[in-house]
């Protein structure tokens, strides 16, 4: 027979507890010697409750009489001991028939097996109040796996509010699900009086292997990395899910977990019905580019989560460890005054200084309305400060911007100047330049 003892609070790694089990006879006289058995608490078990397995024979031989068990806790820092009170416990002769508790119930079950991969922070265990419950009773569940020889058991000792509650809460390691038949049941026991539930039988299947998404055009990066050049993705990403099976009200949930501001995505709608393949929006594609040269700053996770019809996710998927590689912006800013070697007369300024345009049949890939632009002349003046781009700059493909004369007025004649242009697809965390445009005053002309 195996017996448990409750975990104490200062339970720690080089403990000792003894046990010793004391017999008496119908006639109340000791039969010696009494058995023993020494838990000894390792880092190992430190999670676990004492426990000792006293031989049948040791009961057999004082059938009708008594047993009294008693442990000592002996603390492996100060070997201080420490001992529990004395517990009796008749012998009968014949199994007592006593009714059986109702078994409990576990979240998910309805009888068919289960799927360890939709239960990734393990199965809740839910026990029923069971009649004469009373403060300071103990709890024991049991729940037996084909992942260990011996069953896992876990203890809840009953205090106020447990005489109150609907139920008491056990949970199961995501460890012990693995394919099998599992059973499951609880005991509870005070001085004199102790009950065992029903059994309940739960099966699971075995574990879902979900291999890693594929990323259309994406190459080798490294060990175990990949890169997306991002002139390869101006359309968006697509991603592909490897052919797992799905059950009945299952599908695929994707995750592009990127940067923060505007970088993440997930979706569960295929291109087609039924089909295998994510699309990623552009938008989401540019906010992950990182800057030149610093290649490892934004890496990523794509994965993937199998949703039953109860909306229960998998664990996730093998990831792809992603970096979105950034492009080069041909886009070029022009100035509608300037000669064609970037030369600015004053006598070909306007009322209002020179226009500067940036147009073409897109602004610039990845474009979209609210991105902030800025264009200023380089340790000069901001013309346009991270003003979003409007939905009329937009769908008219031109960005429009005087440099006035004011400003003008201000550049050091013949000398020549860079105008950039820079987006942002994060929300101005980080920005990405157009082809600059080199200008010369030419005041005097």
């Amino acid at each position: 027979m195996r017996l448990f003892a409750p975990r104490y609070r200062a339970m720690q790694a080089g403990d000792s507890v003894e046990l010793v089990a004391r017999k008496f006879n119908t006639a109340g006289d000791e039969v010696t010697p009494p058995a023993s058995a020494v838990y000894t608490v390792t880092e190992a078990n430190l999670a676990e409750p004492p426990w000792w397995d006293v031989a049948k024979a040791e009961f057999i031989r004082v059938l009708g009489g008594r047993m009294e068990f008693q442990y000592t806790i002996t603390l492996g820092g100060n070997s201080k001991k420490i001992e529990s009170p004395v517990q009796q416990v008749a012998v009968a002769r014949e199994p007592s028939p006593v009714e059986l508790l109702p078994e409990p119930s576990v979240d998910g079950f309805s009888g068919a097996p289960l799927d360890p991969g939709e239960f990734p922070d393990g199965v809740t265990v839910r026990v029923p109040p069971y009649p004469g419950i009373q403060v300071g009773d103990y709890l024991l569940l049991h729940w037996k796996s084909p992942a260990r020889i011996e069953p896992e058991v876990q203890f809840a000792r009953m205090d106020a509010s447990s005489l109150q509650g609907d139920e008491t809460v056990f949970q199961i390691d995501p460890s012990l699900l693995v394919a099998g038949d599992h059973y499951v049941f609880y005991q509870f026991a005070r001085a004199g009086h102790a009950l065992t539930s029903d059994s309940l039988d739960v099966e699971f299947d075995p574990a879902r292997s979900l291999p890693a998404p594929v990323i259309a055009r994406a190459a080798p990066d490294g060990p175990a990395m990949q890169y997306l050049p991002a002139e390869s993705a101006i359309l968006g990403a697509f991603v592909t899910v490897p052919d797992v099976a799905l059950r009945p009200g299952e599908y695929f949930e994707v995750h592009w977990d990127g940067y923060e501001q505007n970088g993440k995505q997930v979706t569960d709608t295929p291109e087609e019905e039924g089909g295998r393949i994510f699309k990623i929006d552009p938008g989401v594609v540019a906010a992950n580019m990182h800057q030149a040269g610093a290649d490892n700053s934004r890496r990523f996770n794509v994965f993937y989560h199998i949703v039953d019809q109860d909306g229960v996710r998998s664990l996730p998927s093998a990831a792809v460890d992603l970096r979105v590689q950034p492009m080069v912006f041909e886009n070029n800013i022009t100035c509608l005054q300037a000669d064609n070697n970037g030369e600015l007369r004053r006598s070909d300024l306007t009322l209002n200084g020179a226009m500067l345009e940036v147009s073409g049949a897109v602004l610039w890939p990845f474009v979209a309305p609210g991105q902030p632009f800025t264009l200023a002349i380089e340790s000069d003046a901001v013309l346009r400060d991270r003003q979003p781009v409007s939905r009329g700059e937009h769908s008219n493909s031109r960005i429009q911007q005087w440099l006035s004369v004011a400003v003008y007025n201000n550049l050091v004649d013949g000398q020549e100047y860079t105008v950039n242009g820079t987006v942002s697809f994060d929300n101005g965390h980080s920005w990405h330049g157009l082809l600059p445009l080199r200008l010369t005053p030419r005041k005097s002309m």
